[in-house]
């Protein structure tokens, strides 16, 4: 149990906070311009257990890393299992107070996310995997260059007087050198 559950809704501009305690009924929600510092110090200044609740985005992990530290327990949500904050009227206090609602309740679907530790390496791998796929488009492409007129990558030559293919197959025969390197 915990004396305070908080909801945050997240956005470049302005943030909601939504807080109900463990005895309450209503929540409390104030809508002001998004500010790191601040947050932190309304969490820390909230006494007791803390639960803070917000939903996955492409700042979820950022969000994570600055707010771990300041509460009890910080669940990041599926928002695709959130099926209450799709329905009626839409804006930022309305979904932070109806994430509340499902956070004192424990409705939410967790996501998972680790610590710093992790994320170095998780970044590394989705670079490497982009890059992956980047080649493997670049090598189907040269492949089809060379297919569309008859020709074996691996043995012809290539040769036409068609100025795209040629075109097409000098650029990606360029950016697969480079992503080889």
């Amino acid at each position: 149990m915990y004396e305070h559950y908080i909801a945050l809704d997240w956005s470049k501009s302005n943030m909601a906070i939504a807080r109900i305690t463990k005895k309450g009924k209503k929540a409390y929600v104030e809508d002001i311009p998004s500010n790191i510092s601040y947050l932190k110090d309304y969490l820390k200044n909230l006494k007791g257990k803390k639960i803070l609740t917000f939903e996955e985005s492409t700042s979820s992990q950022w969000l994570y890393s600055e707010l771990k530290s300041c509460v009890s327990k910080l669940l990041v949500c599926d928002p695709y299992r959130n099926h209450l904050l799709s329905e009626g009227a839409k804006n930022d206090k309305i979904d932070a107070t109806k994430l509340v609602y499902l956070n004192k309740a424990g409705l939410l679907k967790e996501v998972y996310h680790s610590g710093d530790d992790f994320i170095d390496l998780r970044k590394l791998v989705s670079g490497y995997n982009d890059v992956v796929k980047s080649l493997v488009r670049l090598k189907n492409q040269r492949f089809s260059v060379f297919q569309s007129v008859g020709l074996d990558h691996k043995t012809d030559e290539f040769s036409s007087t068609n100025i795209s293919d040629d075109f097409v197959l000098s650029r990606s025969e360029q950016l697969i050198a480079h992503q080889e390197r």
